[in-house]
């Protein structure tokens, strides 16, 4: 409830994030997925490299009560409780408590599974969750752009990448800034502007930028 009347709007839930407190959801769901962690896990498919990263560098401003619903997921899919999610234990759980096809649930375990290790780890678990609650509501969109654009010149650019990702102590494995900027730079200018950063994280939504740019090329 404390949450609910937050001052600011970005750390206040969404009518669907309070829908699936566990205070709303019934006793006897507690052995099924939560709701908006199916939901996060089914909009992770569409990430790109640089979404990725942005989720990864920006995984601590999740809510208590969705580090609970990651928690609670996790639990419910590491059957033999290893400390890992296999694609056998991934699958079973979605296709026992939702229509998926297990060619979809591939699809979502493998682009969850960021370090190909043909597991899904808590951490990795945690980033997918990270992409729908920023998408969730505009002003968490704007509130990751600005700290992204560490002079407000309106560009991400590689330096400022790199610079927020190691403030948040987060690595960029074997690929460079370069390379995570140009994943979502669709005007190849070496930047990420506001729109393209949108279209990165709501390609959905966003999808006539990407053609418009193409077409100026």
């Amino acid at each position: 409830m404390e949450k609910l009347l937050s001052f600011n709007p970005e750390d206040r839930p969404t009518a669907i994030e309070a829908l699936d407190h566990k205070w709303f959801t019934d006793e006897g769901n507690e052995g099924e997925v939560p709701n908006t962690v199916l939901t996060s896990l089914d909009n992770f498919r569409k990430t790109c490299l640089f979404s990725t990263q942005v989720c990864v560098t920006f995984m601590d401003c999740l809510r208590t009560d969705e580090y609970e619903n990651a928690t609670q997921a996790f639990l419910q899919m590491d059957v033999n409780q290893d400390g890992r999610v296999s694609f056998e234990e991934f699958r079973d759980a979605l296709l026992n408590t939702t229509s998926l096809t297990e060619d979809k649930a591939l699809e979502m375990f493998s682009q969850v599974d960021l370090n190909d290790d043909h597991s899904i780890s808590y951490r990795e678990l945690v980033t997918a969750l990270t992409f729908e609650h920023i998408r969730a509501a505009d002003e968490r969109l704007y509130v990751s752009f600005c700290e992204l654009d560490v002079d407000n010149d309106g560009f991400i650019n590689p330096g400022e990448m790199m610079y927020v990702m190691k403030k948040h102590k987060v690595k960029s494995g074997n690929r460079t800034p370069q390379e995570i900027i140009a994943s979502a730079d669709l005007n190849g200018d070496g930047n990420v502007d506001f729109q393209e950063f949108l279209q990165a994280i709501y390609p959905e939504l966003y999808s006539d930028l990407q053609k418009q740019y193409a077409q100026q090329m």
